[in-house]
C-alpha cells in the first residue's frame, strides 16, 4: 500500500495487453509483458493472474476495482503467441478471484473469447467503451457492466459470431466507482 493511500480509498488497476494460458500450469492465466516470451511466462509468478488478484486484495485498500482488457486465447491480432502451436490445442482455465471481498473485476470477455481491436476508434473494443462510459458519467458498477456488455457485444458481432465478446464483471462494489 502506498503511503499516500488511506484504507478507505479505492485502488484502480487497469491492464490492456496480452494474456496467455500457461501450458505448464494447466492453462492458468498469466499477463504477458511486452518483452516476455510466451514460452517463459509461467516462470514469472508476479504475472500470474491469481497472484495479481491476491496482491490487489491484500493491498489494505477498502476496495479495489480492476479492469482487464486482455484475452487468453493464445492469439494476438491474427498472430499466434505460441509460435507454431494451433490455438485449439491450448489449455485454458477459467479465471476468477472468488473469495476476495474487496475486489471488483471487469474483464473484456470470458476466457474463451478474443479481446477485439476497434480500428475505427484506435483502441481495443473494451477499453474504448470503458473510457466512453466513464466519460459519460456512468459510475454505478452494474450500470457500467450493462453498458459495456450492450456496446461491446454489438460491435464485436459485426465481425462475425466467432468474434463475439461479452464483458464480464465479478466481485462486489460498494457505491460508485
Amino acid at each position: 500500500r502506498g503511503s499516500n493511500l488511506k484504507s478507505t480509498d479505492k485502488l484502480y488497476f487497469f491492464y490492456a495487453g496480452h494474456g496467455i494460458p500457461a501450458q505448464m500450469e494447466q492453462g492458468d492465466p498469466y499477463l504477458l509483458a511486452h518483452d516476455m516470451s510466451a514460452g517463459f511466462a509461467s516462470l514469472d509468478d508476479d504475472m500470474k493472474l491469481s497472484n495479481i488478484w491476491n496482491l490487489l486484495s491484500a493491498s489494505g485498500q477498502g476496495e479495489v476495482v480492476a479492469f482487464l482488457d486482455s484475452c487468453f486465447s493464445g492469439n494476438s491480432d491474427n498472430r499466434l503467441i505460441y509460435e507454431g502451436v494451433a490455438p485449439g490445442l491450448l489449455k485454458r482455465k477459467k479465471f476468477s478471484q472468488s473469495g476476495d471481498e474487496n475486489l471488483l473485476v471487469y474483464t473484456a470477455g470470458n476466457e474463451q473469447q478474443f479481446a477485439n481491436y476497434y480500428p475505427e476508434k484506435g483502441h481495443r473494443l473494451f477499453s474504448y467503451f470503458l473510457l466512453k462510459g466513464l466519460m459519460e458519467g456512468i459510475r454505478q458498477p452494474e450500470q457500467l457492466h450493462r453498458y459495456l456488455t450492450r456496446n461491446v457485444q454489438r460491435v464485436s458481432q459485426q465481425n462475425g459470431p466467432d468474434y463475439t465478446q461479452t464483458p464480464q464483471m465479478s466481485g462486489r462494489a460498494s457505491g460508485d466507482l
